[in-house]
């Protein structure tokens, strides 16, 4: 069986990889993969460039959270926003031609969290960047997963605009 895209880049020794509820930055001169595993059930969102890229994984709730009657949810995904902005703004000049995709869950044939969908994309239009939204199935406990399921790769091997992977599969974040 051929490796899956998310092993290539565990293997690098270069490679960015962001844990859960993490926020990372990766510069394509010295990082040939920027990745992210284990969504089920977190939202990914992606700023890249031919530069650069910048990868938030993003859990419904805060670690050690068990309940959202406080909207910890709302206010762990807008800590981790602002933490991509941040990035954002400190790295401009690697973002002066970027794109932007959302990687939403889906679970049980229905979007897992479309406010917080709606809150990224908003503010994704605010930094002015085109927002491509694609979605990957949430997997029961328990289910066998391929490798490289429920991960996110940008992969600046090559020249000119960086690939993507959503579960091993190759996907187009430049066409809006």
């Amino acid at each position: 069986m051929a490796r899956s895209i998310i092993e290539t880049a565990r293997d690098n020794v270069n490679a960015v990889l962001v844990p859960m509820n993490k926020v990372r930055i990766a510069v394509w001169d010295s990082t040939p993969y920027l990745g992210t595993e284990g969504l089920n059930g977190c939202t990914g969102v992606a700023i890249i460039s031919k530069t650069a890229g910048i990868l938030a994984h993003i859990a419904p709730l805060p670690p050690g959270t068990y309940s959202n009657t406080d909207d910890a949810g709302h206010e762990n995904l807008v800590a981790k926003m602002e933490q991509m902005i941040s990035l954002y703004n400190m790295h401009e000049a690697h973002f002066l031609e970027a794109r932007s995709c959302i990687v939403a869950a889906v679970h049980e044939s229905a979007v897992a969290l479309p406010e917080a969908v709606a809150t990224i994309r908003t503010i994704l239009h605010h930094l002015e960047l085109p927002v491509k939204v694609i979605y990957y199935k949430v997997l029961e406990s328990g289910t066998f997963r391929m490798p490289g399921q429920t991960s996110i790769v940008i992969d600046a091997t090559a020249r000119g605009w960086p690939k993507m992977y959503r579960n091993n599969q190759e996907v187009s974040y430049g066409q809006y």
